[in-house]
This record gives C-alpha cells, sequence and structure tokens, in this order.
C-alpha cells in the first residue's frame, strides 16, 4: 500500500514586515500600533468586504431584499458623514484658537508701553507710579477704608477715606515706599452691612508672556490676562 506524501506546506517568512489589524509588524520584538485614521480606513473597508460576502453567500431562497441592502449602506455611510463631520469640526476650532491667539498676541504688542487700568487688587508704587486708584462701589455706597498689605499679606497701612458713593469713585493713595502692595477697600453701608467694591490696577504694559496656555499682559508686577483690561489710555 502506497503513502501518499502530502504536499509541501510554505512557511511564512515572519521576518518582513506585515500589516497586523491593529499594528503594523517591524521585526522581532518591533510592533507599531496603527494610527487612528488607519483603523478607520480599514474598518471601511470591511464593512464593504464583508457586505460583499454577505451578497456572494446569501441563500438563494431568502435573498437580501433591496431595502435591507439600502439601509446598511445608509447607515455606514451615515456613520463615515459624521465621523467626516466630526474631523472638520475639530480642524475648524483648532484654526478659530490659532486666529484668537495671533490677534490677542498683536493687540498685546500694540500695548506695550502704554498706560492701562485692569481689574485687580495689585499696587506698583514707584517714584512716577499711581497717586490714585480707581474703584467701583455697589450699592449706594457708605462709609470706606483702605486697606494696603504686602504681598505676604501683612497689612503696612490703613486709612479712613470717609464716605464713598456708588459707581466709580477716585481713591487718592497715602505716601508709600517704592514696591510692590496689595491693597482692598472696605465699604460699609448706613445698615452696617458690607458693600461690594471692584478694585483696579493702573499702570504702564511693560511685558507680554505665555503662562498656563494663556497669554499675559505684564503690568507693573502683575500679570494681567486680557479680558481683564477696562481701560487703554491713548498713546503719547
Amino acid at each position: 500500500m502506497t503513502i501518499p506524501i502530502p504536499p509541501k506546506m510554505a512557511i511564512p517568512d515572519f521576518s518582513k514586515p506585515t500589516d497586523g489589524i491593529e499594528g503594523v509588524y517591524q521585526g522581532p520584538r518591533r510592533w507599531a500600533p496603527k494610527s487612528s485614521a488607519e483603523r478607520q480606513a480599514l474598518g471601511r473597508d470591511q464593512f464593504l468586504h464583508l457586505l460583499v460576502t454577505q451578497l456572494k453567500n446569501q441563500d438563494p431562497q431568502s435573498p437580501l431584499r433591496p431595502d435591507e441592502f439600502a439601509a446598511q449602506l445608509a447607515q455606514f455611510t451615515t456613520v463615515e458623514q459624521l465621523t467626516n463631520l466630526n474631523d472638520a469640526m475639530t480642524a475648524q476650532a483648532a484654526a478659530d484658537q490659532l486666529g484668537q491667539l495671533i490677534n490677542q498676541t498683536s493687540l498685546s504688542v500694540n500695548l506695550l508701553g502704554r498706560e492701562v487700568t485692569a481689574r485687580g487688587d495689585r499696587l506698583t508704587v514707584t517714584p512716577t507710579g499711581p497717586g490714585e486708584v480707581p474703584v467701583t462701589v455697589g450699592g449706594s455706597g457708605g462709609l470706606a477704608v483702605l486697606r494696603i498689605t504686602d504681598l505676604a499679606g501683612n497689612e503696612v497701612m490703613r486709612k479712613e477715606l470717609g464716605t464713598l458713593g456708588a459707581g466709580q469713585q477716585k481713591v487718592t493713595l497715602p505716601s508709600l515706599p517704592n514696591g510692590e502692595y496689595r491693597y482692598q477697600v472696605q465699604v460699609t453701608d448706613s445698615a452696617g452691612g458690607k458693600v461690594d467694591v471692584t478694585t483696579h490696577t493702573v499702570g504702564t504694559v511693560h511685558g507680554v508672556q505665555f503662562r498656563n496656555g494663556s497669554l499675559m499682559r505684564r503690568i507693573g508686577g502683575a500679570d494681567v490676562p486680557l479680558d481683564q483690561l477696562v481701560e487703554i489710555k491713548p498713546a503719547g
């Protein structure tokens, strides 16, 4: 009895780069994952391949109805369009953010050397520093007290201001040694209640820098974001 000899089986060569479903084989101990775009493209190819296979192997006694075939194509097309729309919206958002950053940078550069007023509680005292600061008093105003501290929070001066009316007011600063300070204006109404007060920083923009992903204007010793500026004085 003769025993047939099976045909010789081909042994695949794994030393050559071979595409995988989730990555690319790049030789021994090297495996690079595919990008999301490559996986999405593979998903579309797989869908079409499965659909063609389904049509080839459908039961002749119960073939796929045209409406079922159209529904599957419609579902796939909808998902693909939504994916493309999401990619387009992401790209547009990135472009808008870049445009906004460019505009802010241009404006910030134009502010260099200009005197501005911003919301804040910092005081920069120099020989030519601000002799007064603007504050906005809420309610109907009341009795006011000016309190000045160093940057560590230690009180260096307290001054009675008398009565301040509602709205924007100018507070004259006392004589202080040159340096950096913080200040508060505490206002009490006739019933002894606390009145809201918004303090402002006045100074010259002398620098622009990025910090924590935001563009900051350097005013005295304070970094001020653009949305905190309330007044820009004319150049000159």
